[in-house]
């Protein structure tokens, strides 16, 4: 049988061939392998934050009736939720919820992470706004009708950082119905803002729904305390002496021509002026008033 070997071995066919070889090296057949990639979801601004609840959503079921919905975030991250729920006893009540940063309750919030509060038993409460002091405390602002009552007044209440009533607050919340300057109506309080010398300012409207039905700006300021700042609004002078209200009524019919009008919202400038926005009806819609 003819053997192979024996004869590239007697040709000098093996050495030719590594002769070769390192004479005219083969070119490499190194090809780079593509690594499998891992099924993930790449995020892009906007894409829900799938680090948060489930899927970046968090649904609340633990009062029915849900209204509103305010939101507060605290330096350590968590977030609170202020809004109104219903029930047939107690009716309308404001309702705070507190949530860690991944979306689950803080249960070392009030009860189970949930506080309600009815104002007076048997109100009708309704939550608007949040705002948190940078001592932790959290106030909560909106309005509230007592039962029986013809009228709605504004209500602040203030929460210590675990959830109960602060009674440094002139008892743990504030009511003002505005009458002192504006008679006889509705007020409601729709947006918050501190000052840096933790003074209050509250800003929303004032409605006088059973006589002429004017609408206006109603703008308050509270001391840290939750009394009325009477260094600020509506000045009334008896005899030698002059006091404020801590309160002011902005009607706009003097530039629009209308008597409904309403403040949304409310922000403080670093020079302390204080700006108010919402809608005047009977114009384009928007209202800006600077105090």
């Amino acid at each position: 049988m003819f053997n192979w070997t024996k004869w590239r071995k007697s040709t000098g066919k093996f050495s030719h061939r590594k002769v070769h070889r390192q004479d005219h090296p083969r070119q490499s057949s190194f090809r780079p392998r593509l690594e499998l990639l891992e099924k993930r979801e790449l995020l892009y601004a906007g894409a829900l934050d799938q680090s948060f609840g489930v899927h970046g959503i968090v649904l609340d079921s633990t009062f029915p009736y849900p209204r509103g919905g305010a939101v507060g975030l605290q330096t350590d991250g968590k977030i609170l939720v202020a809004g109104t729920t219903y029930s047939p006893t107690t009716r309308y009540d404001f309702v705070l919820e507190r949530f860690n940063s991944d979306g689950s309750p803080d249960t070392s919030f009030g009860s189970a992470g949930t506080v309600r509060t009815d104002l007076v038993s048997g109100s009708n409460d309704e939550a608007n706004c949040i705002a948190i002091q940078s001592d932790g405390r959290i106030l909560v602002a909106g309005s509230s009708q007592l039962a029986g009552a013809t009228y709605v007044s504004s209500a602040i209440v203030r929460y210590n950082a675990d959830g109960t009533l602060d009674t440094t607050f002139d008892g743990g919340m504030v009511f003002n119905n505005f009458a002192d300057v504006g008679g006889a109506g509705d007020a409601e309080i729709k947006s918050i803002a501190l000052q840096p010398d933790g003074e209050i300012v509250a800003a929303g409207d004032f409605f006088r729904r059973l006589t002429t039905r004017d609408r206006e700006f109603a703008l308050a300021r509270y001391n840290p305390d939750g009394t009325l700042d009477t260094t600020f609004g509506t000045q009334f002078s008896i005899g030698p002496f002059t006091i404020g209200t801590g309160e002011v009524l902005t009607d706009f019919s003097f530039s629009s021509g209308t008597h409904d009008a309403g403040a949304n919202s409310v922000a403080i400038q670093s020079d302390g002026r204080i700006v108010a926005a919402g809608f005047a009806l009977g114009t384009s819609g928007f209202a800006l008033a600077r105090y």
